[in-house]
């Protein structure tokens, strides 16, 4: 482990090759990402160099093939709750799989961490740049010819960090401690497993919560195929069996999670260039100051951060501020070092002039270790929002130090600066009174929403009602509305009015999330929709009359 003593050096804005300063499309922290002139890149870009390949995958399927046996799990065919059902066959293969993981990380030599750290952080690198690369390019004229690219690098950069932050979480909790050497083929594999074991584990968790289906199927040799999709010999279940389930498509909604990515970057406003910088040399990183950002004092955002100082000793600004400069930290060609907490505790005060103690809470708060990196939870891997993971705690312990991945870093800014957008913050430990100020603030963001959507009826010309209480709708003549409707909008040229419903939601990606979106949706927002959709049809002639006497309205369900 490389444990030199690197210099400070000043918060710097990166400026690519072409001297045009780069920029994350992200919202900064309130307080700090706040602190710089730009959102920077880390200043050393490696490249990532691990392989990714078929024959790998079969070295790894090969390696799990021998777990499998070693477990005993019987051969057989399984489909639906015989496969998933507790203590089954799929949670005996998940167990089996993530115990394999677990001896494979430790049966290497303790340099395994730095590798995977070194990976990790080569993997966000890439990731960052080819994903930025990508949306300037989706916003020429060429655009057409990198949609495809755009979603494999979307799919494959986000296999290989999950994969390696996986590794790199098992390697905290159960440090590597054995003789089997390190090399980038090593490394290589243990990615393969991981891939293997996030997979494996998604899909069983998914179906045993009833999202989809699960087929499993096991050779006598261990050779094991799991899969959400009914089998063709499943013709024999009952209707009952196969509807036991909600037929999530898991491959349908990260296509569209990923489609979705793309049109947003094809639609953004291309960057302008500058031709001349083209031919320009390399850019100089120039120093920048600290700003911190002003909250409106009675805002509820401002309450949770003095909130947050109450409980963790520091606020958003001390965070922003730690991750800000660990981001920045100067590495080697390698990308990235180790540091102690009071050099990295002093160099976020000079640059920042915040407290030292809020900044070593912040810095405390941000560090995984084996005791928050460890969870008593079953596959936790497989809940992503409500687990702590080095996207979270991107200052890894090593011994007396820290290693600073400086792009893992840059992708937890960004990650934070997203939640707290959305009025969260990315942690299962959010001090209840936080979470709840947070919450507040998220509630004026859904009120901004529902007052977007007024305005542009307004800048339509439509007849509308905002915000029809039952009390208002009573007085009009318009009795048993359940709910508040957020919009009545008739449209008097096509005879339409339209019962509108504003939501919000957070975006989904771990199967409990997804479930409850899923639930959240049929049983709240859908039926209620409906609910006032009928409401609507029975009084629809004294809505109409309510909004404009010249409207002519037909009911459109």
């Amino acid at each position: 482990m490389n444990t030199q003593r690197r210099p400070p050096s000043p918060r710097s804005a990166a400026v690519s090759d072409v001297g045009q300063p780069f920029a994350v499309s992200t919202v900064p922290l309130p307080h700090a990402a706040a602190s710089r002139a730009t959102n920077s890149w880390p200043a050393t870009a490696p490249a990532y160099t691990l392989p990714r390949s078929p024959h790998l995958h079969a070295r790894a399927l090969r390696t799990a093939a021998a777990a499998v046996r070693r477990a005993r799990i019987p051969a057989g065919t399984w489909s639906g709750p015989q496969a998933y059902a507790r203590g089954g066959p799929a949670e005996q293969l998940l167990h089996a799989l993530e115990e394999m993981l677990a001896e494979q990380v430790r049966a290497h030599r303790p340099d395994l961490v730095d590798e995977l750290a070194r990976h990790l952080n080569a993997a966000w690198s890439s990731r960052t740049r080819g994903d930025a690369e990508a949306a300037a390019n989706l916003t020429a004229p060429w655009a057409e010819n990198w949609i495809e690219e755009t979603g494999r690098r979307q799919s494959d950069g986000a296999n290989a960090t999950s994969a390696l932050q996986l590794l790199l979480q098992q390697a905290t909790v159960a440090p590597p401690a054995g003789e089997k050497t390190v090399d980038t083929i090593a490394v290589a594999e243990l990615v393969a497993l991981a891939e293997l074991v996030r997979h494996c584990g998604t899909t069983a968790v998914a179906a045993a919560r009833r999202l989809h289906d699960l087929h499993l199927q096991i050779h006598p040799t261990g050779v094991f195929t799991l899969t959400d999709t009914p089998d063709s010999a499943d013709s024999q279940r009952t209707d009952a069996e196969l509807a036991a389930h909600l037929g999530f498509d898991a491959h349908a909604y990260q296509n569209t999670r990923q489609q979705h990515r793309i049109t947003r970057a094809a639609t953004a406003d291309p960057e302008p260039l500058d031709a001349a910088s083209v031919l320009a040399g390399p850019g100089i990183r120039t120093a920048t100051g600290y700003v911190q950002a002003d909250l409106p004092p009675r805002s509820h955002l401002a309450q949770a951060d003095r909130l947050l100082r109450q409980h963790w000793n520091c606020g958003l600004a001390a965070l922003g501020a730690v991750l800000a400069t660990a981001a920045d930290w100067p590495t080697g060609p390698q990308g990235t070092t180790t540091v102690t907490v009071a050099d990295l505790v002093r160099e976020a005060a000079a640059w920042s002039s915040l407290p030292e103690e809020e900044l070593s809470a912040a810095t405390e708060r941000l560090t995984l270790h084996p005791g928050n990196a460890a969870s008593a939870s079953a596959h936790p891997y497989t809940e992503v929002e409500r687990r702590t993971r080095p996207m979270t705690h991107p200052l890894i312990t090593a011994g007396d130090w820290l290693l600073v991945l400086p792009w893992l870093v840059h992708a937890a800014q960004a990650l934070y600066a997203g939640y707290v957008d959305e009025g969260r913050l990315p942690r299962p430990d959010v001090p209840d009174p936080v979470g709840k100020a947070l919450l507040r603030h998220r509630q004026q963001l859904d009120e901004l929403l529902e007052s977007d959507l007024q305005e542009i009826a307004q800048q339509a010309g439509l007849p509308h009602r905002f915000r029809l209480l039952e009390k208002t709708a009573a007085s009009l003549g318009i009795p048993g509305l359940t709910g508040e409707v957020d919009l009545l909008i008739a449209d008097p040229d096509r005879g339409r009015l339209w019962v509108i419903e504003a939501k919000n939601p957070v975006p989904a990606v771990a199967p409990h999330a997804v479930l409850q979106h899923i639930q959240r949706f049929t049983a709240r927002y859908r039926d209620k929709l409906l609910a006032k959709t009928v409401w609507d049809l029975k009084f629809r002639v004294g809505i109409s009359r309510s909004m404009s006497d010249r409207c002519r309205i037909r009911h459109r369900p």
